[in-house]
């Protein structure tokens, strides 16, 4: 539970950041971005790109494939 309300917290930090930049018009109609924008882009792409997310996804579909076959098994 604790997980899925961190990820919850930064995905929304992260909607919030792009909603208050308006980094998407901007991309769409190629505007000039100012530092505070390249601030934010370097943030969200290094978040992403170093975010273990996956890795947690694995652990948890992992753990919850043994606990079902622990069930059904005993």
């Amino acid at each position: 539970m604790l997980f899925f309300l961190f990820r919850s917290y930064i995905t929304h930090r992260r909607r919030r950041l792009i909603a208050e930049l308006g980094l998407l018009k901007k991309l769409q109609q190629r505007d000039e971005f100012c530092p505070e924008d390249y601030e934010a882009l370097r943030y969200l792409v290094s978040s992403l790109h170093s975010s273990k997310e996956r890795w947690n996804y694995l652990v948890i579909s992992v753990c919850s494939l043994a606990a079902i076959a622990w069930d059904l098994i005993f």
